[in-house]
């Protein structure tokens, strides 16, 4: 595992705004796991793993779990265009994107992906997604 800090710069000063722990997909699913959650804002009891793990998301290469300060959030690294289609699906992405990476399926599907949503815990124990973000690589 690696680990990496986001801050913040503005006008008036710095502030501590992310801490960010890198997994090898396909080796480290216990420490996935731990990671999180060792977080403050999830009810292990009430846990789902397949609510924030997705299952469609298997065979990424890294996932990336992210504590903030009012949310957490996970990042699948290198992904298809087909797991993309289901990323932008479960976080209701504009119909747009997703009609134009089925009609470009072919095209795009060379590529990888890097997708990451941020999530909170509602108190009936559901999982909330906050926002979502993707792009592409070579």
């Amino acid at each position: 595992m690696s680990s990496g800090i986001c801050y913040g710069v503005t006008a008036e000063g710095m502030e501590l705004r992310n801490f960010y722990f890198f997994f090898d997909a396909a080796t480290q699913s216990h420490e996935i796991l731990d990671k999180m959650t060792e977080s403050a804002f999830l009810q292990q009891d009430a846990l789902n793993i397949p609510d924030l793990l997705w299952p469609e998301m298997k065979g990424a290469q890294t996932i990336v779990v992210s504590n903030k300060r009012h949310c957490d959030g996970l990042y699948f690294s290198r992904i298809s265009v087909q797991q993309l289609q289901v990323f932008l699906s479960k976080l209701s992405f504009p119909p747009a994107i997703s009609a134009y990476l089925a009609e470009n399926r072919d095209r795009l599907a060379h590529h990888l992906y890097d997708v990451g949503w941020d999530y909170t815990v509602a108190t009936e124990g559901q999982i909330v997604p906050v926002k979502g973000s993707f792009y592409g690589t070579f």
